[in-house]
């Protein structure tokens, strides 16, 4: 079995253009003014005690950015497949504009360890939600050929075994982005 097709191939491609784009909008911002999302809410908590607002799970802050991160790859993979790609290409492109803003406001940091952290497992990350994107961006072929009323291509249909690979690169992620907030925020 193929991991990757050209035509997926191809989704990636249109995925990095929708983050470029949002990275683009974003550009023109003052970073600076707008950087208090890269601040923690309190210097002094535990590492344990750290609310993320999306998600919170039995006080476990791996657990809860594995899951918040799974759940964005839900959002971009079968939310993205459900709307013809529309969801994905929107989540994409803001996901490109908050990392612009954290780009620019990274670059004023004079810490370079929380730099090269935030650079590690934001490669992991995004290419695992460029891995779910394909997912989300294949379901235009299935609403263009239901629209049709051509013969469904098997190709169209996702085998769960897909979703393993970014699964494991976000887990990935996760681990190093724990050992970032861990080592950052006493």
């Amino acid at each position: 079995m193929k991991y990757i097709d050209a035509r997926d191939c191809r989704y990636i491609l249109v995925g990095i253009a929708f983050w470029l784009l949002g990275m683009m909008m974003a550009y023109p911002i003052d970073a600076e003014r707008h950087a208090y999302f890269l601040r923690p809410p309190n210097h002094h908590a535990k590492i344990d005690s750290i609310d993320f607002g999306m998600l919170h799970i039995n006080g476990s802050v791996f657990l809860s950015i594995v899951a918040n991160n799974l759940l964005i790859g839900i959002l971009v993979s079968a939310g993205g497949f459900l709307t013809g790609g529309i969801l994905t290409a929107a989540v994409f492109t803001w996901n490109g504009f908050i990392l612009m803003l954290t780009i620019r406001a990274l670059s004023q940091c004079q810490d370079e360890s929380i730099v090269e952290l935030f650079a590690f497992h934001g490669i992991f990350e995004i290419s695992a939600f460029l891995l779910f994107g394909t997912i989300g961006f294949r379901g235009f072929s299935f609403w263009k050929n239901l629209i049709e009323k051509d013969p469904m291509p098997p190709a169209v249909f996702i085998n769960w075994k897909f979703a393993l690979l970014p699964t494991l690169l976000l887990v990935i992620a996760a681990t190093i982005e724990y050992y970032m907030i861990k080592t950052n925020i006493r």
